[in-house]
């Protein structure tokens, strides 16, 4: 198994589809498509990996959001076009450790007006759920990642 496919196992493992967007609140904010395939993931930006494994072998604080793109349909635009339901849910990183959010913790750091910092109503078609524990494989953490 390839080094990037054993440290997002246990990010990927329990969720509900298998095209998720990983997002990194870092300055700058990155993220990653990740497609879930039979016997591995494949990565958008495999540099997004390196920022995360950089954050779980440091000693900043990092958030990080998970989003499941379900085969379900969230909403429907008005122009017609179906949207797939979305479950989205975080953990913060700190000294080697993921720290599950609970369900209104994604909430409320999503759900904000970047420009105002006032609060939002919760995106349609996206439902917020606890995250689960995850640990990372000790290993890896100065691997650098594959991109196959």
């Amino acid at each position: 198994m390839c080094h990037h496919q054993a440290f997002l196992a246990p990010l990927l493992v329990p969720t509900p589809g298998d095209l998720h967007l990983l997002t990194l609140r870092i300055r700058p904010r990155v993220s990653t498509v990740l497609r879930r395939l039979s016997t591995r993931v494949v990565i958008e930006d495999p540099t997004v990996i390196t920022e995360l494994r950089r954050a779980v072998s440091g000693h900043e604080r990092v958030g990080v959001l998970l989003r499941t793109f379900t085969t379900a349909t969230g909403h429907v635009r008005p122009d017609g076009r179906l949207v797939a339901r979305k479950h989205l849910c975080g953990w913060w990183v700190h000294a080697g450790r993921f720290h599950p959010l609970e369900r209104a913790e994604p909430v409320r750091s999503v759900c904000v007006d970047a420009r105002t910092d006032r609060p939002l109503p919760p995106e349609q078609g996206v439902e917020y759920a606890p995250a689960w524990p995850v640990r990372p494989p000790a290993m890896l953490k100065d691997d650098p990642p594959s991109t196959g």
